[in-house]
């Protein structure tokens, strides 16, 4: 083997797990809910931040976290999440400006049909949103573009979820 190579294995309580990729990049990252105790988290360096004020959203990734990791899909906003799935994102994203501005569009765009994707148990939705193909689902998001790639999965209890493969 030759080049770079990276294998990341995490665990703890379940997290946000965000993960993006592209010719020549490919970006993971598992959050837990910040602990206020812990020191500076990974929003407080003004990488993800800063990406996020670019494109007009003051949301952290940290205070996303929380509030996925504490308040269940079904009772977010129609308004709340596009925002909150890009600024989970942006924990992956912040080098991809580009890409994070046109998710941000492409979901506020369709607002009002991810946001019902993804607060409804069962089988994600097949969507087109703007210039990305998206499958949808509770507590799930998963978006491409050409050889871009991105997804995101929320900590939610395994009896919401719906079976895979069968199960």
């Amino acid at each position: 083997m030759s080049g770079n190579h990276s294998i990341i294995r995490q665990s703890g309580p379940p997290g946000v797990c965000a993960v993006a990729q592209e010719r020549g990049f490919c970006a993971v990252s598992q959050a837990q809910r910040p602990d206020p105790n812990a020191g500076a988290g990974r929003a407080t360096d003004g990488r993800a931040v800063a990406a996020l004020l670019r494109i007009g959203i003051s949301l952290s990734p940290d205070a996303a976290t929380e509030f996925v990791t504490t308040i269940p899909p079904e009772q977010w906003t129609v308004e709340q999440t596009p925002d909150l799935l890009v600024a989970l994102l942006s924990s992956v994203l912040w080098q991809q400006p580009d890409a994070l501005a046109a998710i941000h569009v492409a979901l506020h765009e369709e607002a009002a049909q991810i946001h019902q994707a993804i607060v409804t148990p069962g089988a994600p939705a097949s969507l087109n949103i703007d210039q990305f193909q998206a499958s949808v689902g509770y507590g799930h998001l998963e978006l491409s573009r050409g050889t871009f790639r991105a997804s995101l999965r929320l900590p939610l209890p395994a009896a919401q979820e719906p079976a895979r493969n069968g199960k």
